[in-house]
């Protein structure tokens, strides 16, 4: 959309989540919350990014997004070592960065294990073991019944 000849960009409340100032308060959030994608500003006033970077690892595989004005080798290095999926160096456009934004997630995506276990409601069907229970109570499936039971999808809206 165009404002006065420049892109203007409208965030949907569950797009951006949550924006800090400082690293701390970054991993206080982290900790607390399931991001789908950090992106970090190595700039914290109170901790180096790269601190941050490592602590989120220790514990968490979501994607990290780097962002910096520091474009220096060594700096891009440490920062993908340390576990950032992706650095972008300052100057960047809004377009790119939701466009790496874009990529982590797809990403993320791909590696994440298929869902095997669906539950609706009081309903439990594990496809891969082959074992519905309701209310917690095992029910016992002929073989045919067993077999159509790895027809249920993670995505409702899939009917194929």
């Amino acid at each position: 959309m165009e404002a006065g000849g420049r892109m203007v960009w409208r965030w949907r409340p569950t797009t951006l989540r949550c924006l800090v100032s400082t690293g701390r308060e970054a991993i206080r959030i982290l900790a607390d919350t399931q991001p789908t994608v950090v992106v970090l500003d190595l700039g914290r006033p109170d901790i180096d990014g790269l601190d941050v970077c490592r602590f989120i690892r220790k514990w968490s595989q979501v994607p990290i997004i780097v962002v910096t004005a520091d474009g220096a080798e060594d700096r891009k290095v440490s920062a993908l070592e340390l576990g950032a999926d992706d650095y972008v160096t300052k100057p960047f456009s809004m377009r790119e960065l939701l466009a790496r934004v874009g990529v982590a997630i797809r990403h993320q995506r791909a590696r994440a294990p298929e869902t095997t276990t669906f539950i609706v409601g009081n309903l439990v069907v594990d496809v891969s073991h082959h074992v519905v229970t309701v209310d917690g109570e095992r029910v016992e499936l002929t073989p045919k019944e067993s077999s159509t039971s790895g027809v249920c999808k993670a995505d409702p809206s899939q009917t194929d």
